[in-house]
C-alpha cells in the first residue's frame, strides 16, 4: 500500500523543516502504521514536524474517521442550522446569540434586505442599495460555503467598487445559488498585534451534550490568519492560517501549528 502519494510533497516538507527527505518519510511510515494517517492527512495536521514528540498523533483524529461519528451522533434535521448561513443568523437571533449583523439574502432567484432600506425589487433597487444603503465595509458569503471558499470583503470607497458587477456577481453565480452580506467586524486590537493582520480571527469551542443533557467543553481553539489572508478558515491546513488550543483554565494559547508544507 502506498504511504508517500508524491514524492514532490515529500521534498516539499523536507525543505519547510530543513531536514533531509527520509526523515520525513520514515516519520511519514510511522504515522501510516501506528495511526492509520496517509501522508496528505498528516502533512495538513501538521504531524510531519520532526521534532513533535511521538505522541502528538493520539491528540489527532483524521477528518475520514469523525466525519462518520458527527452523522451518527448530529441529528441530521439540524445540519441546516450551521450548514446554512441565512438560516444560522435566524436561529442565532431568536435565540438572543450575539452574530454579525446581518444586512441581505439574495441570489439568482431574488433577494430580501433585513432592515432599513426598502425591498428592492429590481436590478437598479439592489445597485442603488448597494451603493447607498450598506455600511462602508461589508462582507458577501454564500450561504452554504465553506472553508472560506466565495468569501469577499467589499469597500465602498474602493476605487474598483462598482454595483453593477456586485449585483452581477450574487445574481450570476455558477457556484452559488445565494449569499448573505454581513456588516464586517474587526478584530480587538489586541488580535491584530499579536498575529499582524486585520482579517477577523476567531475562537472555536467544540462541545459534547451527555446523555444527561449537560453540556462539556470537548476544544477550544484559536484560529490564527497568516500572510494576507482574508479569513481565518484553516481548510485542513491548505489555506496556511495557524491553530493553537487554549488552556481552558487560563485562557493561553499553546503553541501554533499549522500544516507542514
Amino acid at each position: 500500500m502506498r504511504v508517500i502519494g508524491n514524492l514532490g510533497l515529500l521534498l516539499n516538507v523536507a525543505r519547510h523543516y530543513g531536514v533531509p527527505p527520509a526523515r520525513i518519510a520514515r516519520r511519514a511510515v510511522y504515522l501510516y502504521r501506528q495511526h492509520n494517517f496517509g501522508f496528505q492527512d498528516a502533512m495538513k495536521c501538521g504531524l510531519l514536524d520532526p521534532d513533535l514528540p511521538d505522541a502528538a498523533a493520539f491528540g489527532c483524529i483524521r477528518r475520514a474517521d469523525i466525519t462518520p461519528i458527527q452523522n451518527r451522533r448530529n441529528r441530521v434535521e439540524w445540519k441546516c442550522l450551521t450548514e446554512d448561513k441565512a438560516v444560522f443568523h435566524s436561529f442565532c437571533s431568536h435565540a438572543g446569540i450575539p452574530a454579525p449583523e446581518m444586512l441581505a439574502v439574495i441570489g439568482k432567484f431574488g433577494g430580501r434586505t433585513l432592515k432599513g432600506a426598502k425591498l428592492p425589487s429590481s436590478r437598479e433597487e439592489w445597485e442603488h442599495y448597494f451603493c447607498n444603503d450598506l455600511p462602508a465595509e461589508f462582507i458577501v458569503k454564500p450561504t452554504l460555503g465553506a472553508h472560506g471558499k466565495g468569501f469577499r470583503i467589499y469597500r465602498k470607497d474602493a476605487p474598483d467598487f462598482s454595483g453593477p458587477e456586485l449585483y452581477d456577481h450574487l445574481t450570476k453565480s455558477p457556484e452559488w445559488d445565494n449569499f448573505v452580506i454581513q456588516r464586517r467586524i474587526y478584530n480587538h486590537s489586541d488580535i491584530s498585534q499579536l498575529t499582524g493582520s486585520e482579517a477577523l480571527q476567531t475562537a472555536r469551542i467544540i462541545t459534547w451534550v451527555t446523555p444527561q443533557g449537560s453540556i462539556d467543553v470537548y476544544l477550544t481553539f484559536f484560529r490564527i490568519v497568516t500572510g494576507t489572508n482574508p479569513y481565518d478558515n484553516y481548510n485542513y491546513g491548505l489555506s496556511g492560517n495557524l491553530i493553537a488550543n487554549v488552556e481552558p483554565v487560563s485562557g493561553r494559547l499553546t503553541a501554533a501549528t499549522g500544516a507542514s508544507s
